[in-house]
């Protein structure tokens, strides 16, 4: 097994890679020009490398034609989830590239039956974090949107049954510098031995 040597250089790569964590937020307002295919096969190399339990690896990337970006936006909710707020992320129309990530629910139940949903969806989300640190690390924004009508996206889009939406990604340049929201610090979050109402 190879030794990982903590010399300054390794630790302040560290420190370089926290700070691009905490960059990255979801971006709403993208430039116009479009990421370069070479970085966009990147991403989509990090994304894959993403952790899957049992080896199952459910995820598929739908990539959406920009004509067809209406009808993911006419399924999007608001930030709440407000029933009958249909087009919720109506800013999804100026992003340079949309995609849908979706589970194929056969290989998600394959070896470890319907519970391998739950899994499937939490190891999806790891695999998009995994992209979203290339993204940052790249100079591309990103954002998750996970606000939607699962019913009517499907319908949409014609998506088959044994498919489930997972999440709707958008990424390009961002106009905007990032604004960071407050987050809890590891001491406010880290207990010793369990926690107390």
């Amino acid at each position: 097994m190879r030794r990982i040597n903590n010399t300054t250089k390794n630790i302040k790569e560290s420190i370089d890679l926290l700070e691009t964590m905490s960059n990255i937020v979801n971006v709403r307002h993208f430039e116009s020009r479009s990421i370069p295919i070479k970085t966009l096969n990147l991403l989509f190399e990090a994304f894959s490398l993403g952790p899957s339990l049992a080896n199952q690896q459910p995820w598929e990337i739908i990539e959406i034609e920009q004509e067809e970006v209406r009808k993911i936006v006419k399924a999007t909710l608001d930030p709440f989830l407000t029933v009958g707020t249909t087009g919720g992320q109506s800013w999804l129309s100026s992003s340079p590239h949309v995609y849908l990530i979706i589970n194929d629910l056969r290989r998600a139940e394959a070896r470890i039956g319907q519970v391998g949903q739950v899994f499937s969806t939490q190891d999806t989300f790891a695999a998009l974090q995994n992209l979203r640190i290339y993204a940052q690390i790249e100079g591309v924004g990103t954002s998750v949107v996970r606000e939607f009508d699962t019913d009517l996206l499907k319908k949409e889009l014609k998506i088959p049954d044994a498919y489930s939406p997972v999440a709707i990604l958008a990424m390009g340049y961002s106009i905007d510098e990032p604004e960071i929201p407050p987050r809890f610090t590891f001491h406010e979050i880290l207990h010793k031995g369990g926690v107390e109402d």
